[in-house]
């Protein structure tokens, strides 16, 4: 469903009253951003190697994080017995596995290999000592607001779930009344029931990845 569509939805759920366009798709992507930082979902993960370290680059050399950047995901390798989420490939195609640090203690490994750092408030990941070559980042990727001609690219059968939550926090909130407040619970009913579809949805895709 594109955005006008999900906000034709919501207008029918409210009983044919529309909601202000600008706050519709405000409300619209603060639900879909609370709803992706839930979980790990398989649909965000992603993966970068366009960032390059040289061995001039000191501890304090961090690079930008890519685009809606949201966390490091580490897959864990049963072969390796390792978490896989960050390295670095060297000239000679050798990969080199990096191991999370806090940004308060970069000074300390400053001159060790095999660590790196993310610096949150800058959107930036950094590396300890000086190996060279290029950074493979596994991590979680918000998706792109949405807007009224623009998909989710959660399953279609999620994307009703946006119009209750919004249709909630209007009857809810912004236009309380004992009308709209008695319709609240129903409304909840069903976005439980698509939340637990695609719960389980994003579970068997997990499970599938890890071989269970």
């Amino acid at each position: 469903m594109t955005g006008i569509e999900i906000q034709t939805m919501n207008t029918l759920f409210l009983g044919g009253q529309s909601i202000d366009s600008v706050l519709f798709f405000q409300l619209l992507n603060m639900k879909k951003n609370l709803l992706e930082a839930k979980r790990d979902w398989m649909i965000l993960r992603d993966f970068d190697s366009t960032l390059t370290f040289t061995a001039a680059d000191d501890y304090t050399g961090s690079k930008s994080l890519p685009a809606r950047f949201l966390r490091v995901y580490t897959p864990y390798d049963a072969r390796q017995e390792e978490q896989t989420g960050v390295y670095i490939v060297d000239s000679a195609g050798n990969r080199n596995p990096l191991k999370p640090i806090p940004f308060a203690r970069r000074f300390e490994y400053k001159d060790t290999n095999g660590y790196f750092y993310i610096d949150v408030k800058n959107s930036k990941i950094g590396r300890t000592g000086t190996l060279a070559g290029t950074l493979h980042l596994f991590f979680l990727k918000g998706t792109a607001d949405i807007e009224a001609g623009t998909t989710w690219e959660f399953p279609t059968f999620s994307h009703p779930l946006l119009a209750y939550e919004v249709a909630i926090e209007q009857k809810g909130g912004i236009d309380w009344d004992r009308v709209n407040a008695n319709q609240v619970p129903y409304n909840k009913n069903t976005s439980n029931e698509i939340m637990s579809g695609l719960n389980m949805w994003d579970s068997r895709l997990q499970q599938t990845e890890l071989g269970v």
